[in-house]
């Protein structure tokens, strides 16, 4: 008997029946033209509300939901002109499931139910069509033991005709079981003989018309780093595959067509664009359709050349929520899509039309180094809500580019824009360094937009993530939560005073050498966790000053100095989590990140009773706990579209289900409300490391009432800077070496450090 689980399947959220009224996008939208470049290189000049060039074609969506309120749009077939989904039924007078197979047409707007004969005790484990409206399925059968678990009990690959009914079988059990004995997902595709593609761990299983095993393609044999992204079905009836290949610096990927008669794959077309959560869609001119996060790009194998054809966020259409898509005869595109979080889902008929023909909205650039799914679903909803403005995103990481310093580049192309006046009007700060930023002038000030909100009440926001934000009297951002980030010790040992100065923390060390201050953390991890907290402390960036020559900096290099580095540090060999080494009374002290109300409780066991949250070492033995902002959009000063682009921060700042929301949100009331739901709640979240697991229980008023006091306490978290970082690393390593005295290189640190913070604070 194999082992197994009852077939998961992702479901439209409660209360989510889809009507079948066609609902039409307003044709006030401002959609990107055809072809236009890639959104990281394609703004220049400053930023500005002027509307897009009208020369070009745009694709205007029109929405229409699905009348089934069974129906089961995550995971949908696309053949012809027609769109293929399952839809689920529960009677529970009889207590019977039933599963029909529907197709929906775009020209008709309506659904065929054609109801499958499924055996009784069996899932749909996974399924596809064929050109002829052939299902076939994998069917996996299961038995119920006296604790209801399921068990796999078979796995048959079954063909249904026309009218839902069995017309052949295959035994697949071996194929779909895995080395750990539990059952895996296949995906599969048909071409137009009526044979079938089973794609599994990289390999592709062949099956003939009758279902008889026919062979397999390893589409990876001989390639490591290598593999299958995306395939589907052709226009000419094939069956087509696209590999990746990952190198050091960059991602490559060829198309190929799987030959089924030699079991290999076939002839190789190089030059594929971005496809890594793609569909594979070839259309009748042989050109092949495949999308990003981003775009939506369309390939010829013939010349090699690709085309970007729209962006999702031109045809308000959130990526994360395409399930399919296909394109009709007649030039449209039909997407379907389900969106869980916002309990949309339908189909998306894309019609090209001259740019001309739509009314132009400003253009309001939101600059970041990557797209998140919360700011794809938050600009989506925006553009669609608001009748004046529309949200582009530019991006500047290169997903197919992993060379050494493409990271680097990137940011450093994203602060560059924005110091040279080229910059978006929005700024994601989740990146760069705002303080450098900050200090340059870079932000328009929010304080005067939050106090004029009718939406955003300052009193209620957390006073402490606001001055996370805060520079110089400059609200650069209204966060839209915050983590904290502390040091924790046992009370008995640091005593009950939150917060502590580099000499106290040394002396602290100094009085427990038998004992390791932190579990396991070498010379470089350690220089940068008493740095990170405290750069401030040595860096003015208003001022462009710095002072590394100190004696607290010495101070500090001579006591990182004996810790080993990276390449020599031992750790402890007999696999004890921190927490299990700080009960053994092997280490003194544990980082702290917090983003739950209930978490004292979790400390208070690691340690075995009361702890203090003693803090990061600074200048001046305040607090020591940190807070991180997150969710910070930022508006360029020099924007032109000030007014819209706060609009969209409102928007995103007072959204309904914020599920992406990073620890804490920056809203009393909201903090008041998650604690009494704490003192109500049963605890049944747990927490491992290692060979430590503590369950939480219902925490108390004090343990809650003790986050609450480190919110109020905490500070804000300096920003990163990997550039400072490698300096010091590079300039300090004579001395942990015996080959300089700390004033020597202190000296050598603090000329190099006076060069780059003048350069970067200008």
């Amino acid at each position: 008997m194999i082992k197994g689980s009852k077939e998961k399947e992702r479901t439209a959220a409660p209360g989510g029946k889809l009507l079948f009224a066609a609902v039409t996008a307003a044709l006030g939208l401002c959609m990107a033209a055809c072809g236009r470049e890639n959104a990281s290189n394609s703004e220049s000049g400053p930023v500005s509300a002027e509307a897009e060039d009208r020369s070009g074609f745009v694709y205007v969506p029109e929405f229409i939901s699905v009348d089934d309120e069974d129906a089961s749009l995550y995971d949908v077939h696309m053949r012809g002109e027609d769109c293929y989904y399952m839809s689920r039924s529960y009677d529970e007078e009889t207590e019977t499931a039933s599963v029909s197979l529907c197709i929906w047409s775009p020209d008709s707007r309506s659904s065929q139910q054609v109801p499958l004969s499924l055996p009784e005790d069996t899932n749909l484990n996974s399924w596809t069509v064929g050109e002829d409206g052939c299902v076939y399925a994998v069917l996996e059968s299961f038995s119920v033991d006296e604790n209801d678990m399921y068990e796999t009990t078979g796995m048959e690959l079954t063909k249904f005709d026309a009218q839902g009914n069995p017309a052949g079988s295959q035994d697949v059990r071996e194929i779909l079981t895995g080395e750990d004995g539990w059952s895996v997902q296949a995906d599969m595709e048909t071409d137009a003989q009526g044979r079938v593609y089973m794609l599994v761990r990289d390999e592709i299983y062949l099956f003939d018309g009758d279902l008889s095993p026919a062979g397999t393609v390893d589409a990876v044999s001989g390639a490591p780093n290598s593999r299958l992204s995306c395939w589907g079905h052709g226009a000419d009836g094939r069956v087509y595959a696209v590999l990746e290949n990952y190198g050091e610096a960059k991602t490559e990927r060829i198309l190929y067509g799987i030959d089924f008669e030699s079991r290999q794959l076939g002839e190789s077309h190089e030059g594929f664009p971005g496809s890594y959560r793609s569909t594979l869609v070839q259309d009748s001119e042989g050109k092949f359709w495949v999308y990003d996060d981003i775009a939506m790009y369309r390939f010829d194998p013939d010349t090699g050349e690709k085309e970007k054809v729209f962006s999702w966020l031109d045809s308000n259409i959130n990526v994360d929520s395409v399930e399919n898509y296909s394109i009709l005869p007649d030039g449209r595109v039909m997407v379907v899509y389900a969106d869980w979080q916002a309990n949309d889902s339908g189909v998306a008929l894309l019609t090209r039309t001259d740019a001309s023909e739509i009314a132009q909205k400003q253009q309001i650039v939101i600059g970041t180094m990557s797209m998140s799914q919360e700011l794809q679903a938050a600009a989506v909803n925006f553009n669609k809500s608001d009748g004046d403005y529309q949200i582009t995103v530019r991006t500047y990481v290169d997903q197919d580019n992993w060379s050494g310093d493409a990271y680097e580049d990137a940011l450093a192309r994203f602060n560059n824009d924005i110091t040279s006046g080229n910059g978006p009007d929005i700024i994601d700060l989740s990146s760069v360094n705002v303080q450098q930023l900050a200090a340059k002038g870079v932000f328009e000030d929010l304080n005067p937009y939050l106090d004029q909100s009718s939406a955003l009440s300052r009193d209620d926001m957390v006073d402490s993530a606001m001055a996370a934000c805060t520079y110089d009297g400059v609200l650069a951002a209204v966060p839209d939560g915050f983590m904290l980030e502390t040091v924790m010790g046992s009370r008995e040992q640091v005593g009950d005073r939150m917060g502590w100065t580099l000499e106290e923390m040394i002396a602290f060390a100094e009085a427990h050498p038998d004992q390791e201050l932190f579990c396991d953390m070498p010379r470089e991890i350690m220089t940068e966790c008493l740095l990170e907290y405290n750069m401030d402390s040595f860096v003015d960036w208003s001022e462009g000053t710095c002072n590394f020559d100190s004696p607290e900096f010495k101070s500090l290099l001579e006591f990182v100095a004996p810790y080993p580095d990276m390449d020599h540090a031992e750790w402890s060999d007999d696999d004890a989590s921190p927490p299990i080494r700080i009960q053994k009374g092997e280490v003194l002290l544990v980082r702290a990140d917090i983003s739950e109300l209930n978490e004292m409780q979790l400390y208070r066991a690691m340690f075995g009773g009361d702890v203090t949250a003693i803090g990061f070492p600074n200048s001046n033995g305040s607090s020591g706990c940190v807070l991180r902002a997150s969710g910070c959009y930022a508006i360029n000063a020099a924007s032109q579209v000030k007014d819209g682009a706060w609009k969209f921060i409102e928007q995103y700042l007072t959204r309904e289900d914020p599920w992406m929301r990073m620890g804490f949100p920056n809203s009393r009331s909201r903090l008041d409300e998650t604690a009494r739901e704490m003192l109500q709640s049963e605890g049944n979240s747990s927490f491992g490391w290692g060979d430590f697991e503590y369950q939480y229980r219902t925490p108390t008023q004090e343990e809650i009432d003790g986050i609450m006091e480190l919110i109020d306490a905490a500070v804000p978290a300096a920003d990163n800077n990997d550039q400072l970082m490698d300096i010091i690393n590079e300039e300090a390593a004579p001395f942990f070496q015996g080959q300089k005295s700390v004033d020597e290189v202190a000296r050598i640190i603090q000329s190099r450090m006076e060069i780059y913070v003048s350069e970067n604070s200008r």
